[in-house]
């Protein structure tokens, strides 16, 4: 497994949220709540599942709620990654 960064796990989840909520990946506040940015309950659940396959780690969607925010998030999955 490639070590990442926690600023290459931020843009990937930047890109992953982007897709699903319809913003260019710029426009987004990596410090925002991303249920306030649009993210919905469907679409954390498809934000989970595409974070599981991009960085090979798993976890519950409750992560998600937990750390609601691409910064808080990508703390999260930087620290399973690279366990």
């Amino acid at each position: 497994m490639t070590t990442m960064n926690k600023d290459e796990i931020a843009d990937g989840v930047c890109e992953i949220v982007g897709e699903l909520i319809g913003k260019e990946p710029s426009h987004i506040d990596r410090t925002g709540s991303l249920i306030e940015q649009g993210l919905d309950s469907l679409e954390v659940t498809e934000l989970v599942c595409q974070i599981e396959d991009r960085f090979g780690i798993r976890f519950e969607q409750t992560v998600v709620w937990d750390n609601d925010s691409i910064d808080r998030l990508s703390d999260t999955i930087f620290t399973q990654f690279n366990q």
